[in-house]
């Protein structure tokens, strides 16, 4: 289920400039990057989330540095032609 989402952890972790960031930006609110998150935190590195108010999980609200609130979208969304999209 979270396939995609295990794949990047492991890349961060073993990606060896992971080590020498001074930033972290994950657009994301799922909960399993929480522990991720907080590691790097904890290791000095300024995190920044990005996501929906609605989606973010609240492990990683509290792991994070910092975090971004993404506008909720809805009809309020209009393609090219000015029309509103369901």
């Amino acid at each position: 289920i979270d396939g995609a989402d295990n794949s990047l952890i492991r890349a961060m972790i073993s990606e060896p400039s992971i080590r020498r960031a001074n930033r972290v930006i994950l657009v994301s609110g799922d909960h399993i990057f929480a522990d991720l998150i907080e590691k790097l935190t904890r290791a000095g590195v300024h995190t920044t989330v990005v996501a929906q108010p609605d989606a973010l999980s609240s492990k990683l609200r509290r792991a994070a540095n910092q975090v971004a609130y993404l506008p909720t979208f809805g009809a309020s969304i209009k393609n090219r032609s000015n029309k509103a999209v369901v």
